[in-house]
């Protein structure tokens, strides 16, 4: 009896032991990947992406119309309540799109389109169509101010920048 006590001693030993290494293996690795987040979205610095996206009033938005003067992009996606709320923040003291990364004719896209300021030019754009491939935006809302093609400040939500 004693024997197999030892038995189950020496194998809950080994199993504990083997569990706090694979603990620390899993806590260096999110440690490493925590340190060198992966890029995401806009860069300020960068140049204003090659895009083309028809806008809900029936005209066309390219990347030259942001060539001149200064434009705030918001990037929105459905069912986001911090994206709604930076909506709010807009003062329209320049030009200002709202891209609504979704589907036209759901409910959901149609509530973030209500909730644009008049001001405002908006799009429906699906997540993989052109403009968020060009832009590369994965967190929501994310905000980006472009002067004379130039991104010179991009940010999740509002930005403390002129223009926003």
């Amino acid at each position: 009896m004693q024997s197999l006590l030892w038995a189950a001693i020496v194998v809950l030993s080994a199993t504990v032991a083997l569990n706090l290494a694979l603990t620390f293996a899993v806590i260096r690795r999110l440690r490493d990947t925590a340190a060198t987040p992966a890029a995401s979205g806009p860069a300020a610095g960068g140049t204003v992406p090659s895009f083309t996206v028809a806008m809900t009033d029936g005209t066309t938005l390219t990347d030259r119309d942001l060539h001149s003067g200064a434009a705030t992009i918001v990037f929105a996606l459905p069912g986001c309540k911090p994206c709604t709320t930076t909506l709010a923040t807009l003062p329209g003291t320049e030009p200002t799109y709202v891209f609504v990364m979704g589907e036209p004719g759901e409910q959901g896209t149609g509530e973030v389109l209500a909730k644009a300021p008049a001001f405002a030019r908006t799009a429906v754009t699906p997540m993989d169509g052109p403009v968020g491939r060009a832009f590369g935006v994965t967190l929501f809302p994310t905000t980006v101010r472009v002067v004379d093609g130039v991104i010179t400040e991009a940010g999740n939500g509002a930005l403390a920048g002129a223009g926003v």
